[in-house]
């Protein structure tokens, strides 16, 4: 579809446009037919489909866009983004374990077979090692900055719905928890757990126990 535009005269609208969607798919909780706000299904897809389509934006116009009136927005995400980079490196030999992490990757590392798939893993952990370090120092928009850039190269396994991919999303719900300051990522930790607890086989359920617990939602009485 981008190749339809000009990057030179719709990189900008179509960029305001994006995020535009991604802060209405983050502000919008699903409701059920009544009004009452679901506690069932995070409705993930929306985001990542709004994610994927500022990704591709930034990537065929990121020139245009540049040299824009946007540029200092952009170049302030740049810098937060490096700021939060310097954050994870500042004291590394002084952060604290995170035994539900490392219990994530040892069970990923022993049940992933494709090597690809686990640097991915391997990463994304990481990312969520750090965040939990450093969350209570962002400020603005360091959230958001934080989501895309962490779900970038995650996105595809996502999509496949696999039980491990779900079972990394389930710890995203730990960090989004610590930001609903803003008011635009309330309630979007227990849709991530609920959601993802729902589509988890028997085992894998065990998987999300801790981040479930930590961010004070409760497992449904049942015997599945």
């Amino acid at each position: 579809m981008l190749e339809r535009f000009s990057g030179d005269q719709d990189g900008v609208p179509l960029f305001l446009f994006s995020a535009l969607n991604v802060i209405i798919v983050l502000a919008t909780p699903q409701r059920s037919s009544d009004g009452s706000i679901l506690d069932e299904d995070a409705n993930f897809h929306d985001l990542l489909a709004v994610l994927k389509g500022m990704n591709g934006i930034l990537r065929h116009s990121w020139g245009s866009l540049s040299d824009s009136p946007l540029a200092p927005l952009l170049n302030h995400g740049a810098e937060r983004w490096v700021f939060q980079q310097q954050l994870s490196q500042a004291e590394l030999g002084y952060l604290s374990p995170d035994s539900s992490l490392d219990e994530l990757a040892a069970r990923l590392n022993a049940e992933v077979a494709d090597v690809t798939e686990l640097v991915v893993y391997a990463r994304v952990i990481d990312m969520l090692r750090d965040a939990t370090q450093w969350v209570h120092l962002w400020e603005g928009a360091d959230a958001l900055i934080w989501i895309y850039r962490s779900l970038e190269d995650f996105i595809p396994l996502l999509e496949l719905r696999t039980q491990e991919a779900l079972s990394v999303l389930a710890h995203f719900a730990v960090i989004l928890k610590r930001c609903e300051n803003q008011w635009w990522l309330q309630g979007w930790a227990v849709q991530i757990m609920s959601g993802v607890y729902q589509q988890l086989d028997y085992d894998h359920k065990h998987w999300i126990y801790r981040p479930a617990a930590e961010i004070g939602w409760i497992f449904p009485n049942s015997r599945e």
